[in-house]
């Protein structure tokens, strides 16, 4: 029982403490008697000349024009009233009435946008295009937008020229989907009257289209609103990571009480599902994908109710139905198996079904807690102050998203909130148990425990650096035997990237400048190289060298490189854009690839290297020296490995010191 462990009641200034935080987060809940009035698109057009975008960005909401079935040119959409119709957005377009009248009627409002149930709604699958003419004031010079995170897979294009994308869209739509999950701002130029252009494909999602809005402003203003939301996220997922560390080691020294545990576990599901929604900051800095994120984003939302119910459970056991617990726990289990188990547009279109079973779990955790308060049980009454704080904070929120109140997102506050005073109650169950041996241990703790961090953290640091410099297969034998067989490979594919034109721009450019660009590019690299299964292996320079089918030799290494070829080209095709669009010098790039034998091995004793020799090597070179300025070039041995899967243009053979004449194919797409 929780009275035997606390002999007193916790002090009242806690509880004015909460109790404050709740009244705080109420009084942001007012009516707003002069809201500021954002314009909202009306027939495709919205006229922000009159709205002051220096000191309030606007969403991009209200009716905008909507083609269905192909894309429409970023340059010059359709005019003919009979080619295109207005929709709301944001709102997904399966919600969107299909019927072809509809569509044809150039002046009816919005209102004809489907409800559920009503009418049929166009297809999950399919392509989609929404254009906006959008007038600003001439002074403003420059603009900036802030693109929310989308499931569906876009391009999107200002005034013609494609800003920013999500994915590889194919017109067949065959393996069409995101690449990542994360919100992005860019710089725009203004002409006044500007044409916001996107382009949309969806394959298998089913909520494809905009969820959220997109805002405009100055670039400032976008670029101020990012930060303060990033800022906002890392506060709260390093509280609830550090919350979540502290809990697992009380459960680790008194493993009787599992509330430590569950509490510990409900910090960590959220502190993913934080990582992958919202500002998407695990697409920042790991090499996550869409699949593996939208994948985590529903695990976490099914798994969280159960564990939240078993820490209520461990707090209030008397307070619990019998056997309604262990059913609401096989609920969530199923749901889980069935995104674990199932294709992604299988298990994404249960969340509708788990959002009713949800409300039924909310329920009974309020009956808990309800109950656990009448009885007068320790602690029950400041829990159901941090849950009426966590719903205050969310009800503000939904109220201000909809303009009828005047405050600010509050949400992730009442989450800390929330977190922080379920954390102190905890911690005061465990204060008394553990005092008196914390004084009689601390200095021979303190002592191990330093030495403990100290090794840990030389061993990983010695692994981290192995790490980066070695494949993990290689590195686990250097290790384990102090050295590493040269290893020969039969077959492999080469990948060389090259900067033309380098040292001419490069003058250009002030020397941070410089490095902090080849980073940008190298980086990307990196990612893309990852993605597809490739080792790095060097950077000479401006050039970069990759292999497909090292450490471990497998079929598919040609395939591979060709994908990792074609993704480079497209970031940096995407990177002139965006480097061009600021006006500053840019260089473009020449891929190479070429396959055959190499031999791999460790050279070096103080410091490892991990490279690779052979004809090979020198051919794939010469396949990048020869490429023209911006395309791929494959030898006739890669060739013959990809025909029929990629459009490969023969080129014309070229003599190739040492080879003689070669032939050469130029890659693209299909």
């Amino acid at each position: 029982m929780m009275s035997s462990i606390l002999p007193y009641r916790i002090p009242g200034s806690w509880k004015t403490i909460t109790l404050l935080a709740f009244l705080i987060l109420a009084t942001l809940v007012r009516c707003n008697p002069n809201p500021v009035v954002e314009p909202r698109a009306e027939k495709g057009e919205l006229d922000t000349a009159e709205f002051n975008l220096h000191k309030s960005a606007v969403s991009l909401v209200g009716q905008w024009s909507f083609h269905w079935g192909n894309h429409v040119d970023p340059a010059n959409p359709p005019d003919e009233p009979r080619e295109f119709r207005y929709v709301l957005v944001p709102s997904h377009w399966t919600d969107y009435s299909a019927n072809p009248s509809a569509a044809s009627t150039h002046d009816r409002e919005a209102s004809e946008t489907a409800h559920p149930g009503r009418e049929q709604g166009y297809p999950v699958r399919g392509l989609a295009s929404f254009w906006l003419q959008i007038q600003v004031d001439p002074d403003v010079k420059e603009l900036a937008l802030r693109i929310p995170a989308m499931d569906t897979a876009f391009v999107l294009y200002w005034n013609g020229k494609e800003i920013a994308r999500n994915g590889y869209i194919t017109d067949n739509l065959e393996g069409t989907m995101p690449t990542y999950y994360a919100t992005q701002s860019v710089r725009v130029p203004n002409q006044g009257k500007n044409l916001l252009v996107l382009h949309m494909a969806n394959d298998v999602y089913p909520r494809p289209g905009l969820r959220d809005a997109i805002l405009l402003g100055t670039p400032h203003l976008i670029f101020a609103i990012s930060e303060n939301r990033n800022y906002i996220s890392f506060f709260i997922l390093g509280a609830l990571g550090l919350l979540a560390i502290y809990h697992f080691g009380i459960y680790a020294m008194r493993k009787e009480d599992r509330s430590p545990l569950y509490f510990a576990l409900f910090c960590i599901l959220i502190v993913v599902r934080l990582l992958v929604t919202g500002e998407g900051l695990a697409f920042r800095f790991w090499p996550i994908t869409w699949k593996g994120s939208t994948l985590l984003e529903y695990l976490t939302f099914y798994m969280a109710p159960s564990v939240f119910i078993l820490f209520l459970r461990s707090l209030y056991p008397e307070e619990r139905i019998k056997y309604a617990d262990e059913v609401l726990h096989g609920i969530c289990v199923l749901f889980a198996l069935v995104a674990i188990l199932t294709p992604i547009g299988f298990y994404t279109q249960t969340l509708l079904a788990f959002h009713i079973i949800a409300a039924f779990m909310v329920a009974y955790g309020l009956g808990v807690i309800l109950f656990a308060v009448a009885r007068k049980r320790e602690t029950a009454m400041s829990f159901l102050l941090g849950i009426l704080v966590l719903i205050s904070a969310m009800v503000n929120d939904i109220l201000y998203s909809q303009r009828l109140i005047q405050s600010a997102f509050v949400f992730p506050i009442g989450v800390y909130i929330f977190f922080f005073s379920q954390a102190f109650l905890l911690s005061r169950r465990f204060a008394i148990a553990f005092r008196t041996a914390e004084t009689l241990t601390r200095e021979l703790d303190q002592k191990v425990q330093d030495r403990t961090v100290d090794l840990e953290a030389a061993r990983n640091r010695s692994d981290t650096l192995l790490r980066n410099i070695l494949p993990d297969s290689v590195a686990a034998e250097l290790k384990d035997r102090g050295e590493v067989k040269p290893q020969y490979h039969p077959l492999v594919t080469v990948l060389f990237v090259d900067f033309v034109d380098f040292t001419r721009i490069s003058e250009k450019w002030h020397p941070n400048e410089l490095v902090g660009e080849l980073h940008a590019c190298f980086s990307a690299f990196d990612e893309i190289a990852e993605r597809n299964s490739l080792e790095k292996l060097k950077t000479i320079g401006d050039s970069y060298m990759a292999a497909a089918g090292i450490p471990e030799s497998r079929p598919d290494h040609a395939v591979l490189a060709c994908e990792a070829a074609l993704e480079i080209a497209s970031w940096m095709k995407a990177y002139q854009s965006r480097m061009e669009l600021a006006r500053k010098p840019v260089w473009t790039f020449r891929i190479g690839l070429h396959s055959g034998p190499v031999t791999a091995g460790v050279i070096g004793t103080n410091k490892f290297a991990y490279d690779i020799w052979g004809d090979t090597v020198n051919t794939a070179s010469r396949m990048e020296r020869f490429a023209p300025a911006g395309e791929i070039n494959l030898s006739e041995a890669t060739y013959e490995l990809v025909k029929g899967r990629y459009d490969c243009a023969e080129r014309q053979s070229a003599e190739v010191p040492g080879k003689g004449k070669m032939k050469m194919y130029g890659l693209s797409r299909k």
